[in-house]
């Protein structure tokens, strides 16, 4: 796996089970900074992954990571897919809550929307995970033909409901006698994390006792936060903030 490093304590490299995690460095600052040390890096540590690795098959899931791989000329031997999880450009003007036509974030979202489409259009397949996301990647491309439609899904053979549903919830410090909703999303406008704080009064009515744990952090946190305390909420909503694996 090549990816970029978002916290200057994780490793470059990190063995998790089986999986090999490469790194590259990212240095934050202005978006010119950001994107163009991203794709930059990405291409360098590629260089030294594919001169000691015989990769089958290249699988991009990032955009700006996949943008770096294929700067690289040895990108062209081996084959190409990548994976759609939603527009990068409409994600970006929802999280920025734009509305005027000529802010500064219409063009940065007009470059997103570029290197989207070249990564997909350089990729032999492109993974949807439903038909809306057809639907969207035809928004970005004149053909779909590459697309195939795989539904998301879990290994149920790691994935299942413990046996002991009061011994995990001892462990998590939470109450075994109360019901507990999750919800493991970015704290972003687009995942609509604040409508279900908003909809938390009207379920209390009916479960006086409910707990809503909200995994993920974002910036929308500290305004999600102030909202629980503004609706007499906060004593039944839990931030946990960022999950590591």
């Amino acid at each position: 796996v090549l990816t970029e490093r978002m916290q200057p304590e994780w490793p470059l490299y990190e063995p998790i089970e089986s999986i090999h995690i490469h790194r590259c460095p990212v240095r934050f600052g202005s978006p010119v900074v950001r994107f163009g040390s991203g794709v930059l890096q990405a291409a360098r540590l590629f260089k030294h992954l594919i001169a000691e690795y015989d990769f089958d098959v290249l699988h991009f899931h990032l955009t700006l990571t996949a943008i770096g791989v294929l700067l690289c000329r040895e990108s062209k031997r081996v084959d190409r897919i990548a994976s759609f999880y939603g527009p990068w450009d409409e994600e970006e003007l929802v999280e920025k809550e734009v509305t005027d036509t000529w802010q500064p974030h219409h063009i940065k979202a007009a470059i997103f929307r570029f290197l989207q489409r070249y990564v997909l259009q350089h990729s032999a397949r492109t993974i949807i995970l439903s038909d809306y996301s057809l639907t969207q990647v035809h928004h970005l491309m004149e053909t779909t033909e590459s697309c195939v439609k795989i539904p998301g899904g879990v290994d149920l053979n790691r994935f299942h409901p413990a046996p002991d549903r009061d011994e995990v919830k001892k462990r998590l410090d939470l109450p075994c006698n109360q019901p507990v909703l999750l919800t493991v999303r970015r704290l972003v406008p687009r995942m609509g994390v604040d409508t279900l704080i908003e909809a938390m009064p009207h379920l209390l009515d009916r479960k006086p006792d409910l707990i809503l744990v909200v995994g993920s952090d974002g910036p929308l946190r500290l305004t999600m936060e102030k909202r629980t305390e503004t609706l007499g909420i906060r004593d039944h909503i839990r931030f946990t903030g960022f999950i590591s694996y």
